[in-house]
């Protein structure tokens, strides 16, 4: 069990590194306009009026990326010392720092859940 709730870890940080890049169904403006990555908003013409606004988007979810990546590894290295208090702690803050996006983007809380039914608390 403990190796499954490793990998999960694991897989939650690989992902949260992926969003800035993999990214989800965003749009910007009246018109709707798609950007859903920050590529994306990036190769916007200095005149598409919202490329701003989608440029400090995805720079917001690139910052929430690595905050999240984080403190998913330092869930992941207290963890294998087999700290679960302090795993779950940091995994918190993790599904804290994904809660402005969990709707596009739900990584965390199947972590926070598990190591909690490890702990033998209430998920």
């Amino acid at each position: 069990m403990s190796e499954n709730i490793a990998q999960l870890i694991q897989t939650a940080i690989t992902a949260s590194k992926e969003w800035p890049t993999k990214g989800w169904d965003v749009t910007f403006g009246p018109r709707k306009t798609p950007v859903n990555n920050l590529a994306t908003a990036e190769a916007f013409d200095e005149t598409f009026v919202y490329r701003l606004e989608a440029v400090a988007y995805w720079q917001r979810v690139v910052r929430s990326s690595g905050e999240a990546a984080h403190w998913g590894q330092k869930a992941l290295d207290a963890f294998n010392k087999g700290d679960l208090a302090d795993a779950e702690d940091c995994a918190d803050f993790a599904l804290l720092i994904e809660k402005p996006i969990r709707e596009k983007a739900p990584v965390w809380e199947p972590v926070v859940k598990a190591i909690r039914k490890a702990r033998g608390k209430a998920a």
